[in-house]
């Protein structure tokens, strides 16, 4: 992974955050955790296959720090990044999202993202529609992949100002009508899981949500 590409990710995510734009931290950071990793790891000569080990402790220590949740973090590189689960990878990786967790907590407090109350099921009908729900989510989250594609190959033919500007004012407008569609939607997450939303706020977020996010991304 080329240095030049981590200070662009670095710069760009960071104005995006700071501009409101529907993106989150999470992506920038993972990519900066994997890109010095690959860096580390190629400046000392090491061989691709530990290189690849470095780059899966990158992103689980971006996630873990991110999150404030280190299982995460390892789970995510493990299946997204290395796609299997070996012994010579796992001890590694989970070393890498324990030590980004206890830095994360030592500079910035302990401070969970996503505060999630107790739960438990009143019954076993529940089972139903978290089954349910899960398969929803599994095709909402294809539909906004394939939309961040095809969105991509529209606007690559038109000239990256242009892009950048025309993104920005949509958002912008978009904001305006829903300002939940602004910036990493962590509070609005937080006031769904308490449940203080209803559900026709909840839909207009969501749309509004996955158009401005799809346009950031694409």
């Amino acid at each position: 992974m080329p240095g030049r590409n981590l200070v662009v990710q670095f710069i760009g995510g960071a104005v995006a955050l700071a501009s409101g734009q529907s993106v989150g931290r999470e992506a920038s950071s993972v990519h900066l955790g994997a890109g010095v990793a690959s860096l580390l790891g190629q400046r000392i000569g090491l061989p691709n296959n530990s290189i690849r080990i470095l780059v899966v402790c990158g992103a689980a220590a971006a996630i873990a720090a991110s999150f404030d949740m280190p299982l995460a973090g390892v789970v995510f590189a493990m299946e997204v990044i290395m796609v299997e689960y070996t012994i010579a990878g796992f001890v590694p990786v989970i070393l890498s999202a324990v030590a980004a967790t206890a830095i994360t907590r030592a500079v910035f407090g302990e401070e969970t993202v996503f505060p999630v109350p107790l739960l438990g099921l009143a019954s076993l009908w529940e089972l139903g529609f978290i089954i349910l729900m899960g398969g929803l989510t599994g095709v909402i989250s294809a539909l906004f992949v394939g939309a961040i594609r095809a969105l991509g190959r529209t606007v690559v033919r038109v000239h990256v100002m242009l892009q950048l500007t025309a993104t920005g004012c949509f958002v912008g407008a978009l904001g305006v009508a829903v300002p939940e569609a602004l910036g990493l939607g962590y509070d609005t997450a937080n006031t769904t899981i308490a449940g203080h939303r209803g559900v026709l706020s909840i839909i207009t977020v969501f749309v509004a949500k996955f158009a401005a996010s799809a346009l950031c991304a694409a």
